[in-house]
């Protein structure tokens, strides 16, 4: 203990103590900020593609496309028992936590470089360079960004960095504990981001040249590799007796050994690595750096990199090599999402930014020992107190500037990229796509693309909405296939119209959501809209532009009050050669707009210009609001204008009246535990 150990010793032990005080205050408030941040900033429920893949497999311990991330899937399903928010939340606060937890751990690593050469002026130094270091890379804009969803890549990142500082720890203490823990952990993120693999040789010969003889004991060896391969049978084992039990959810088909290892190594991505130029890639990176850190973040990092290079070649060599395996690679990886496959190289790069300011503070004089004398007893003269005030105030001065400098890369990407981040107050498309299944008839289909069929497939398992509802989630050309193998034997509902439809099936809106979208029904053959003698609640019979006559409408408001349904009635008088446009506003107690929908009649299928001349039309128009509009009493108005008329709305009518009320978004997005 401190208090027993005597002389230099004992005022050793409480400065080394008192150091790691301040450095863990220093981590704590890193990790709250962080996380503080990134909360605000949250998904509210579930995401799109990967991320409600991620949601749906976490909750069901299922299965999610290759390779599987079988230890994302374990710890997420831990997150899903959190009694906070609906279940896709809590796996999004995952991310966010996991992501905040990783910054004190670049801090911690950026410290390291500089604890052999302890001293008041250079522990400031350090501390500064890996506060500004880890922040830069906590805001930078796609770690950020994937923070704020359920995804594998701050997790990731946790595991990453938790791996380079114990290597590092490892290199100055040598406890062989570490070594099994490292590759414990190894294992374990080889299930939640297969591409670590890459590392491997890098950890290896960063290992070997600190300590062969350490690491080629036949007993460490061994006891490294076994724990390192038991962790990753374990994960196979799990998601080849997961397939085989037939998961609720799962993305693997068991048909032969073959069929599961192509799986886990996720074969049919296997065309994309190295499917876009070196050349291109790097330039990609470059504008990705530039967005990450800006200009003087790069040239502060690169500072930092040869500067750290000169102090600890070893260390900084491997950072190097990790950062470069991982550009190399993935910049030649033809991918829509690129950059999230990069952050690896980005979290090292920010380190080496912290390198940077570290090793540009220490270029500087220690003003606290600059031109004082006291060091050798002597009284100074004037003109020597003068030039130590000039050079105590120069230092300072620098120092000031040089941290402004550094606070300018964290502040820039936190004010450049916070709004581009947000995903907090993202809930239209959840609560659009929770109407979507709840208005579809049993035993129908709906198809869209992966990314938006899996947020309703999460609605479908998580809550048990519309069980007997097929969901596909396919590419927009195969679309057809799937109407027409379909549609004779059960209904079809699309969530976007298909552009080569037209000649063998229509698609008619079903309802929409202004600004959010629409559902769409398909029919074969030409749908017909003519009606006699309709039932007509509200009688209009008003001519628009002496062409077309409004005959009347029906108007009728859910019970829920979330929307209504509106049946208008039309007939041409007189030749008509060009479309009429309408409009439907809802206007508060104030006059002002709230809400618009823009359409042409009938469904924008059947324009104006195609009616026959006193034929009744009908169009039924269904609406549901966005969450946007707040609770309250409306004014509905039908408005409209030829489309060729630049001078604005031509004509204009009070439908009556609606009232919106508060809207639940409970049994969609947020149930408590005890529904779920």
């Amino acid at each position: 203990m401190v208090g027993l150990l005597p002389g230099k010793n004992r005022t050793s032990q409480i400065v080394i103590q008192y150091s790691k005080n301040v450095d863990f205050i220093i981590s704590l408030f890193l990790f709250l900020l962080t996380f503080i941040v990134y909360v605000k900033h949250l998904a509210p429920t579930i995401f799109t593609g990967d991320s409600a893949d991620a949601t749906i497999a976490s909750y069901v311990l299922g299965i999610p496309h290759p390779p599987g991330f079988p230890v994302y899937v374990w710890i997420g399903h831990l997150f899903t028992f959190i009694p906070i928010g609906d279940i896709a939340y809590r796996v999004n606060l995952m991310s966010a936590f996991f992501g905040a937890l990783a910054i004190p751990i670049v801090y911690r690593i950026i410290r390291l470089f500089a604890l052999k050469a302890r001293g008041g002026f250079e522990d400031f130094t350090s501390r500064c360079g890996a506060i500004f270091g880890s922040l830069s890379f906590a805001f930078s804009l796609y770690y950020w960004a994937q923070a704020e969803i359920a995804e594998v890549y701050t997790l990731n990142t946790f595991f990453l960095v938790l791996m380079i500082l114990l290597v590092f720890i490892w290199s100055e203490n040598r406890e062989t504990h570490l070594l099994y823990l490292l590759s414990l952990l190894f294992g374990l993120s080889l299930g939640v981001y297969a591409a670590n693999v890459l590392f491997i040789p890098f950890f290896l010969g960063f290992l070997f040249l600190v300590d062969r003889k350490l690491l080629l004991n036949k007993k460490t060896l061994l006891s490294m590799v076994g724990i390192f391969v038991a962790t990753g049978l374990l994960q196979m084992l799990y998601l080849y007796v997961r397939a085989w039990q037939g998961a609720e959810y799962g993305h693997i088909d068991i048909q032969n050994l073959g069929t599961f290892l192509n799986f886990i190594t996720a074969g049919e991505y296997s065309g994309i690595p190295f499917s876009l130029p070196l050349y291109k890639g790097l330039g990609l990176y470059l504008a990705f750096l530039i967005e990450n850190f800006s200009l003087l973040g790069i040239l502060i990092g690169g500072i930092g990199i040869i500067l750290s290079l000169k102090r600890n070649m070893l260390w900084s060599a491997f950072l190097a090599s990790l950062f470069f395996i991982n550009i190399f690679f993935f910049v030649q990886y033809d991918s829509f999402d690129l950059y999230d496959k990069l952050i690896p190289s980005f979290m090292i790069f920010s380190m080496f930014i912290g390198l940077g300011v570290y090793e540009i503070l220490g270029l500087i004089k220690s003003p606290f020992t600059t031109g004082t004398g006291l060091k050798t007893g002597k009284k100074p003269g004037k003109s020597a107190l003068k030039t130590g005030k000039r050079d105590y105030y120069l230092s300072l001065i620098l120092i000031a500037l040089i941290l402004i400098a550094a606070a300018y890369i964290p502040v820039n990407s936190y004010v450049s990229h916070s709004q581009e981040v947000d995903r907090s107050g993202r809930i239209a498309i959840p609560f659009f796509l929770a109407h979507v299944l709840d208005e579809m008839p049993a035993n129908s289909t709906i198809i869209d693309a992966w990314q938006i069929s899996e947020p309703l497939v999460y609605f479908k398992i998580v809550y048990h909405m519309n069980p007997t509802v097929e969901i596909i989630g396919a590419d927009y050309a195969e679309w057809p296939n799937y109407i027409q193998k379909r549609m004779d034997s059960r209904d079809v509902f699309l969530l976007r119209q298909h552009q080569n439809s037209s000649d063998k099936y229509y698609e008619i809106p079903v309802f929409r959501m202004p600004t959010v979208g629409t559902l769409y029904k398909v029919y074969p053959g030409v749908p017909s809209f003519s009606v006699i003698d309709p039932a007509i609640q509200y009688p209009v019979n008003e001519v628009w532009g002496e062409k077309l006559e409004l005959i009347g409408y029906n108007l009728n408001q859910s019970k829920e009050k979330d929307g209504f349904s509106l049946t208008s009635y039309w007939q041409r008088k007189e030749n008509v050669t060009n479309d009429f446009v309408i409009y439907l506003n809802l206007i508060d107690q104030h006059g002002n707009m709230v809400l618009e929908d823009a359409h042409k009649p009938i469904h924008a299928i059947f324009p104006t210009s195609h009616w026959s001349k006193d034929e009744i039309l009908e169009e039924k128009y269904k609406i549901i609001f966005p969450p946007t509009v707040d609770p309250g009493t409306y004014q509905l108005f039908m408005s409209g204008k030829w489309d060729n008329d630049s001078s604005g709305i031509s004509y204009r009518i009070l439908l009556g009246t609606i009232e919106i009320g508060k809207r639940e978004t409970g049994d969609a997005l947020t149930h408590n535990d005890s529904d779920t």
